[in-house]
């Protein structure tokens, strides 16, 4: 490119200049200052060679209105982790020191991924442990529940675990009593030949001591202490005596001898001092029951002093009744139960409780996992009523629900409930036209902006719209034009407003409108009659139709 002469440097300078401001604007384009927030956006990655130095904090993620807490000068807002991704990294805690630090460093040669879940809560005291489970997830643990202890304070253990099935040698426990005293007590094993088990039984209460000569009798010879002698004392309910001294008769006490009599196969009882009876079975009064035989599944019961007996068997899902003086006898559940304050009763083996009345006391239902159903399959609803008989609230045998004494209907088919709001208005000021052919009213709807419907209910939408008229006889036109389909999917009418004073206005809310409830783009448009409309605000309004 020739320059002329004389024009060079003031064309070099042009050049230059608009290198610079090219240069800028590709910087620029994707850095701007955000007046709202105070902040200089940079929508790209930024590479510092050298040192970042944050004197106020950072925050990673978040919004652009977001905040520290207060104490905190780095956050991170995302659900994104935080990395450090170098061999051998230390993350440092100094407490301030100059060279001195805490840190963590994972291993290195990794083949896994390891997640630590730390505990929610300090320890309930101290002297507690960290205990883990397969899931990483840690627990605090006291040393006793952790099986920790000075295994060298414990009996006549050396160390180490003495006293299970491998460990080392152990065989006493000493127990120390400080007052009275000083005493010991000492829990030993005797000399083992073999392998041994001795089981604790599961109860509470006190283990009974003693020595005793095999083949002896045991009895107490005091507080949890047995002692054994070779014939029970008739003291205790014995003889006194070996078998050496029977000899078809007995020697009782004082050095009487009473004859034997009795019949092969029944029980023998004393019928004096001196003498042995026998009865086919024995009386209640010697501890039998005075019956030989008795009826399957029935219930024993004294029938007086001298037997027992038992009742026949009970029918199914009968219960067992006293009758004082007589024989207890079998009655089902609805001869037991009586019932008042409009609760009835039928049936026998099931009985079907009706309820009505006046609680008696206050009352609590709990359901669980279980729905609570109250069928309304005939003309009666469900009502609760005030102290005053008043309705408060009605469910109709038709499904609706109604509040208050007038019936406010909350629920019932066909009933409207607006649901969310947008404004859909294309314009920051009032907007007026008087075209003929339809002008865009409305900014482009680029997605469906509300939630789906509520279960049960179906979806209607429909437009707010606050407008003004120059005339009072012609309505406008209005459609929603389908921008992804090049089509109109709905068209509705404007009534004209009261007067012809354009700074006044009216709201109309139209009836339900179809509109795109897809991805598609779309807008609402108007056209005039040749009057001119001025529009002040658009909503779009989603309403969930009770079906």
């Amino acid at each position: 490119m020739k320059l002329v002469k004389g024009t060079r440097f003031v064309s070099f300078l042009f050049i230059g200049c608009s290198i610079l401001i090219a240069a800028g604007i590709l910087f620029a384009a994707n850095m701007y200052y955000n007046i709202d927030t105070g902040e200089i956006v940079m929508e790209e990655i930024q590479r510092t060679t050298g040192l970042i130095r944050a004197i106020g904090g950072v925050i990673v993620g978040g919004t652009a209105t977001s905040t520290l807490p207060s104490g905190v000068a780095f956050e991170v807002r995302s659900d994104d982790d935080v990395l450090l991704s170098g061999t051998g990294q230390l993350l440092r805690f100094s407490g301030g020191h100059a060279t001195n630090y805490v840190s963590f460093r994972a291993p290195a040669g990794l083949t896994t991924t390891t997640v630590y879940t730390w505990p929610a809560a300090y320890p309930t005291s101290t002297g507690f442990v960290l205990e883990s489970n397969t899931a990483g997830t840690l627990n605090w643990l006291s040393l006793a529940d952790a099986g920790l202890g000075d295994i060298t304070a414990v009996g006549d253990c050396p160390s180490g675990d003495c006293f299970t099935s491998d460990g080392n040698q152990g065989s006493s426990l000493w127990f120390y009593q400080a007052s009275p005293g000083p005493y010991r007590s000492q829990l030993t094993s005797a000399t083992l030949s073999g392998n041994r088990t001795i089981s604790l039984p599961d109860a509470s209460g006190t283990l009974a001591l003693g020595t005793g000569t095999s083949t002896y009798v045991a009895y107490w010879d005091g507080t949890n202490t047995l002692t054994g002698e070779a014939q029970l004392a008739t003291s205790r309910g014995g003889t006194g005596a070996d078998s050496s001294a029977w000899n078809g008769m007995l020697q009782v006490v004082g050095g009487s001898w009473g004859a034997v009599t009795g019949t092969a196969g029944y029980a023998a009882y004393w019928s004096d001092n001196n003498t042995v009876a026998s009865e086919q079975y024995l009386g209640v009064g010697r501890g039998g029951t005075g019956r030989g035989s008795w009826t399957q599944w029935g219930v024993l019961y004294a029938d007086g002093s001298t037997s027992l007996t038992n009742t026949a068997a009970g029918t199914a899902d009968y219960i067992l009744v006293g009758a004082g003086s007589a024989a207890p006898t079998w009655k089902d559940i609805s001869q037991l139960l009586t019932a008042g304050s409009g609760i009835n009763l039928s049936g026998t083996t099931n009985v079907t409780v009706n309820l009505g009345g006046t609680l008696a006391t206050t009352t609590t239902i709990t359901q669980g996992n279980y729905d609570m159903i109250f069928a309304l399959t005939g003309t009666g609803d469900f009502v609760i009523v005030d102290s005053a008989d008043d309705d408060i609230f009605r469910v109709t045998s038709d499904g609706r629900v109604l509040y208050g004494s007038d019936g406010y209907p909350i629920v019932e088919s066909g009933k409207e409930i607006l649901k969310e709001m947008i404004p859909v208005f294309g314009f920051d000021l009032p907007s007026q036209t008087a075209t003929t052919s339809f002008v865009q009213l409305s900014r482009t709807i680029e997605d469906y902006p509300f939630a789906p419907a509520e279960t049960g209910t179906s979806r209607v939408h429909k437009f707010i719209i606050r407008y003004a008229d120059a005339t009072t006889t012609a309505s406008s036109s209005w459609r929603v034009w389908n921008e992804t389909g090049s089509s109109v999917t709905d068209t509705f009418q404007v009534p004209a407003s009261a007067s012809t004073d354009l700074g006044k206005g009216e709201a109309y809310i139209t009836p339900g409108v179809t509109i795109p409830i897809n991805t598609d783009d779309w807008r609402l448009e108007l056209q005039t009659s040749g009057d001119t409309v001025r529009v002040y605000q658009i909503f779009l309004a989603a309403y969930d139709v009770i079906q």
